[in-house]
C-alpha cells in the first residue's frame, strides 16, 4: 500500500464492536509492550464488555477507527475524566494502525482527530507511549504533546520491564 492510500477517520458504533474487537486483539497480540492491556486478558472479556469499550456517540468518550474500503485498520480512544475536579482533563488511549497504512498519514490525522475532538472536551489532553516506541513518540512531540515524566517500569511484559513516558497537550482558552 502506498502514500496515496484514501481512507476516513470517523467513530466506531457499537453496532462495530465484532471489527473492532478484532483489531483490538491484533494490536495486543502483535506489539503486547505498547498497550497496558494484555490479549490473554483482552480474548477473555464477553463481547457485551467489549462493546461497552466502545463510547455511545452522544457524549465525549469516543473510539476513531481509520477505515480503509470499509475496513477498520486502525483506532483511537479519548476518554474525559468524569469528576469535577478532574473533568478539565482526557486522555487519549489505544491508539493503533495496521502496518500496512503506516507511512501514509493515517496515524497522524488519526491522533489529530483525536486532539480536535478533546480541544471541544478538555482542557489538558494526556497520553502515556513505551519511552523505546521511537516513530510514536515522535509523532506526539510533532503534534504538540511534550514530555512531563516518565513512569519507571511501568509494564512488565515477558520477564523485562519497560518505561512509560508520559505526555500532556495543554490547549490555550485564552486564543
Amino acid at each position: 500500500m502506498g502514500a496515496a492510500a484514501t481512507y476516513q477517520i470517523r467513530p466506531v458504533l457499537r453496532a462495530e464492536a465484532p471489527v473492532w474487537r478484532a483489531l483490538r486483539a491484533e494490536m495486543l497480540k502483535n506489539h503486547p509492550t505498547a498497550f497496558s492491556s494484555a490479549y490473554e486478558d483482552f480474548v477473555l472479556r464477553t463481547d457485551e464488555e467489549v462493546a461497552a469499550r466502545i463510547p455511545e456517540i452522544a457524549g465525549p468518550d469516543t473510539v476513531f477507527g481509520v477505515w480503509l474500503d470499509g475496513a477498520l485498520c486502525g483506532s483511537a480512544g479519548f476518554a474525559r475524566e468524569r469528576d469535577r475536579k478532574l473533568a478539565h482533563k482526557g486522555a487519549m488511549w489505544g491508539v493503533y494502525v495496521r502496518p500496512a497504512l503506516r507511512g501514509t498519514g493515517a496515524a497522524r490525522a488519526l491522533v489529530g482527530t483525536v486532539i480536535d475532538h478533546a480541544r471541544a472536551h478538555a482542557d489538558v489532553l494526556l497520553a502515556v507511549v513505551n519511552a523505546e516506541n521511537l516513530a510514536a513518540k515522535a509523532l506526539y512531540h510533532r503534534l504538540g504533546f511534550r514530555t512531563y515524566g516518565i513512569e519507571p517500569r511501568a509494564l512488565r511484559w515477558d520477564g523485562r520491564d519497560y518505561d512509560e513516558e508520559l505526555l500532556v497537550l495543554e490547549f490555550d482558552r485564552c486564543a
